[in-house]
């Protein structure tokens, strides 16, 4: 028997009354590129007085542009401040530490010690305990003293346990092992046994207890001190616990490549970047260009997901983190990835695909574009080729936009790819209610498609499975919203779909919420019955649906532990044909 975990399922069931069942596209997440590096100006560090390194606050340090005992004034070195150079002054190692040079005496280089607690067994134990100086991080080591202290004893096993005296943390247990640990700051630690047989009689032989088993020389508690010694920076470096000042550039770190959630376009900036769009058309920072257009379509909140190329590798990397949760967010309903590539589009289409079933239960749709001058017959056959009623293929493949320079002020006209087209038809699927429909409906935010349409040439796109935008004067509106599937009305029109994943969605979870983990007594089938009726009435009052009926509510005859839930909903069709006949009349 296939396990479930608890919760309530829905599915749509395609039935000869024509029925839509569908989750609410609320919620648009944008994949695409965004800033790599970000500077880091004037960090204020005070210098160690335990150890010859500093670390800076974030990691991947791809440059450090000055070291300072002064604050830089707009960018520049003040007057009467110390300018510290690399590779004379300091090092920066490991991207996260300024390590300052150590005199090249033997007194100023890092060293350690090793000394024996007061016991007999502390003695035997310190025989087989040895802290020597990574040759590669010695700038980490600190001023102090390390209990390294028996916690088990036994002929095959051991353990121990590292404890900071200054702080009496317990910095880790680890196992007896020929391998070196890095518990002690720039230290290899190494402990080999803790037990050390008893010796008798000479020669020394082994102590027997009454079963013939050695005796250890060394118990529980048994313990040695290692001191550390940091090395002793050199006389032009700042003197302990004086501050200065570093200016640096470092790389995003891998926990920051996740979704997010953007309610404001600023926010998005300060995440990603400005994006800019050069004269040849290459996309700077394509999140926040995408960011832009969605929220002045009137889409709020979004989420962005950064990939760390436009690659079609990373972009599809970028695309299934969004198979998990995000935090503040009951499900995103619709994909936009900002590419035109063929196989980024395939792996959208079957990411919302994959996430729309049943057993996933997270509705969603992605929005595709055209490549930047795709032919009709090519934008006809790519429509054909996906075939999917959660897949929209928008045409045509490229739009112009006004660029402002951020550096001159200056708008210069740019030509974008068909994505931004995407984002921009997929936020009016989000700002209304599911049932309102595409077609008729404007766009903000460019300026002029790239391709105009003949009549024909359009019918063919949209019967084929294409989203046609078309232009009159400077109003860019979608000619027919519909997604690449053409097999009946219910899964063409995009605000069926819509209507379907809505309605879905919210008795899921309405009902799972509410009854799942219950008792399952008779009264609970009339009490789902009653719910789901008060949640369809809402829906007719919205104008989601136009009403609703066949609703069937039963404890399931295969399952004990599951209610079976039935019910038919006559959805709100868009208005799309209004057929007008006249002729003359006689004459009298």
């Amino acid at each position: 028997m296939v396990y479930k975990s608890p919760g309530a399922y829905a599915r749509f069931v395609k039935t000869a009354t024509a029925v839509s069942s569908a989750g609410a596209t609320r919620v648009m997440a944008i994949v695409g590129t965004g800033t790599m590096f970000y500077n880091a100006a004037n960090e204020g560090i005070s210098r160690s007085a335990k150890q010859s390194s500093d670390a800076l606050a974030n990691g991947n340090v791809f440059e450090v542009h000055s070291v300072t005992s002064k604050p830089l004034y707009q960018g520049l070195v003040v007057s009467g401040s110390v300018e510290y150079q690399a590779g004379i002054d300091y090092d920066l190692i490991g991207g996260k530490y300024i390590a300052w040079k150590t005199k090249e005496d033997e007194d100023s280089q890092p060293g350690t010690g090793i000394v024996a607690g007061s016991s007999t067994g502390s003695s035997k134990f310190l025989n087989y305990v040895t802290a020597l100086v990574d040759g590669n991080n010695g700038y980490l080591v600190q001023d102090g003293n390390y209990r390294v202290e028996i916690t088990y004893v036994d002929s095959a096993l051991g353990a121990y346990r590292v404890i900071d005296e200054s702080t009496q943390e317990v910095l880790g247990e680890y196992g007896i092992s020929a391998t070196a640990v890095d518990v002690i700051p720039g230290i290899k630690l190494t402990v080999s046994e803790t037990f050390v047989p008893k010796m008798t009689g000479t020669p020394p032989t082994a102590v027997l207890d009454a079963d013939g088993n050695p005796i250890s020389d060394t118990t529980v508690g048994d313990y040695v001190i290692v001191s550390t010694r940091a090395g002793k920076a050199v006389d032009t470096a700042p003197a302990a616990g004086s501050a200065y000042y570093v200016s640096y550039t470092f790389k995003k770190p891998e926990e920051q490549f996740v979704p997010k959630v953007f309610y404001t376009y600023d926010d998005v900036v300060a995440e990603y970047g400005n994006y800019d769009v050069t004269a040849s058309g290459k996309i700077i920072n394509s999140i926040a260009l995408g960011a832009e257009i969605a929220f002045l379509n009137g889409t709020v909140p979004i989420v962005c997901i950064q990939a760390k190329s436009d690659s079609d590798y990373e972009m599809k990397q970028a695309i299934d983190k969004l198979t998990r949760p995000v935090l503040g967010i009951e499900n995103i309903n619709t994909v936009v990835p900002l590419s035109t590539s063929k196989s980024i589009g395939s792996h959208a289409a079957n990411h919302a695909s994959d996430m729309s079933l049943p057993t996933n239960g997270k509705e969603r749709m992605t929005y595709l574009a055209a490549e930047v001058g795709e032919s009709v017959g090519v934008s006809s056959s790519t429509a054909k080729s996906l075939a999917n009623e959660r897949v929209i293929y928008v045409v045509p493949g490229s739009v112009t936009k006004d660029i402002k320079d951020l550096r001159t002020g200056k708008s210069n006209v740019r030509t974008l790819p068909g994505c931004y087209l995407a984002v921009a038809v997929a936020s009016l699927g989000l700002k209304n209610d599911p049932a309102e429909p595409l077609t008729n409906k404007s766009i903000n935010g460019f300026k002029d498609l790239n391709q105009l349409y003949t009549e024909s040439e359009m019918n063919l796109m949209a019967e084929s499975g294409c989203l046609v935008m078309r232009q009159t004067g400077s109003v860019i509106k979608v000619r027919h919203g519909v997604t690449t599937s053409t097999v009946d009305i219910n899964s063409q029109e995009i605000t069926l779909v819509q209507i379907r994943d809505y309605v879905i969605a919210a008795a899921r979870q309405s009902l799972g919420e509410s009854y799942v983990g219950n008792k399952l007594r008779p009264t609970i089938i009339s009490d789902i019955q009653s719910a789901l009726i008060s949640l369809l009435n809402q829906f007719k009052g919205q104008e989601v649906i136009l009403n609703y009926g066949g609703i069937n509510v039963k404890r399931s005859t295969e399952d004990p532990r599951q209610v079976d839930v039935k019910f038919e909903i006559e959805a709100v069709y868009p208005l799309n044909f209004i057929d007008i006949s006249f002729s003359f009349s006689g004459v009298s």
